[in-house]
């Protein structure tokens, strides 16, 4: 893998347009743009607030593609050898990838176009493992059958500090994919284990993806999971003024919404950064993104891409 530098996007002359299946993005499980909180769906209709038209346009916010490891069984031994698992690759029921061993745990990859996530777990049961064939002839064992939720014992002894955590989970990072960067870690601590989220950065922006890792007693980490791939040339399209996006994203949610019983949410505050989204050849692209909230109802986000509509193709046409 090599990182092509991000710090000086190309200037915007004869971009491509992106083909996207839509510019609204979800955000999060209780934020989506088509309902609020985390409950039952509460149908909304969204207005935009006037203090969102003195709002400016940011800079800084590049569009980039994260491309995917050309040799995903490659990548998967790589991201079992950081955790001590060891084995073959083996092709799952659900079309992915697993590396499974009895005494260590069990790698899984998800695997497709413009994509490759992986994750990990202490303790992984499956019953169907005798079954799953290899993933290339070049691996031609078969996996050992594991049966029971609990084939490794617990550990005991204290939690890591949090200043342990986090360095743990940075080294993690780094080791499953070392030409994404990342920011500062996030750790969040319960009674039996310390969660550590590794944000991954693009340009210094946030992109809403990490590298998770979970520590339980002793300091061994029961599961993690993340993303692996290479970042590509960064670009800077022009963007749309966070007022007109708005206005953009209130007419097409409310056509969605199409409900009488709905209650208007007033948009009135914005911020931006960059999410993962997929064109429609498959392609996977970091792109600027606004989310605006209200004022009445900061919890929940609304998104929409940033990136001024007249490089969008949204339609059935053609594009990247």
């Amino acid at each position: 893998f090599s990182l092509i530098d991000t710090s000086s996007p190309a200037p915007s002359l004869a971009l491509p347009k992106l083909a996207l299946e839509s510019r609204i993005v979800s955000i999060g499980s209780g934020g989506s743009p088509t309902r609020l909180g985390g409950g039952p769906a509460m149908p909304v209709n969204l207005a935009v607030g006037s203090d969102l038209a003195q709002a400016p346009t940011p800079s800084g916010l590049p569009t980039v593609q994260l491309i995917e490891p050309p040799d995903p069984i490659s990548t998967t031994l790589a991201i079992a050898k950081v955790f001590g698992v060891s084995g073959s690759v083996l092709n799952t029921p659900a079309g992915g990838l697993a590396v499974v061993d009895p005494s260590t745990g069990r790698i899984d990859a998800g695997i497709g176009v413009g994509f490759y996530q992986w994750g990990f777990g202490r303790n992984p049961a499956d019953g169907n493992c005798a079954n799953y064939p290899p993933a290339s002839p070049t691996y031609p064992s078969t996996c050992v059958p594991i049966t029971t939720p609990e084939t490794i014992p617990p550990t005991t002894g204290p939690l890591p500090s949090d200043a342990s955590a986090a360095s743990g989970a940075m080294r993690i990072a780094k080791a499953t994919a070392p030409d994404l960067t990342y920011g500062t870690p996030v750790v969040t601590d319960s009674q039996d284990q310390v969660a550590v989220a590794v944000p991954i950065v693009v340009g210094g922006a946030a992109t809403g993806q990490s590298v998770t890792v979970n520590y339980g007693p002793g300091g061994v980490i029961e599961n993690a999971m993340g993303e692996v791939g290479t970042l590509g040339s960064a670009v800077n399209y022009p963007l749309s003024g966070p007022y007109d996006a708005a206005k953009s994203l209130a007419v097409a949610h409310n056509a969605a919404t199409d409900d009488p019983s709905a209650r208007t949410v007033i948009l009135d505050d914005v911020s931006s950064n960059l999410t993962m989204q997929h064109s429609r050849n498959g392609a996977t692209w970091f792109l600027p993104t606004y989310l605006f909230s209200s004022s009445t109802n900061a919890a929940n986000q609304f998104g929409i891409v940033a990136i001024n509509p007249s490089y969008l193709q949204v339609s059935g046409s053609s594009g990247t």
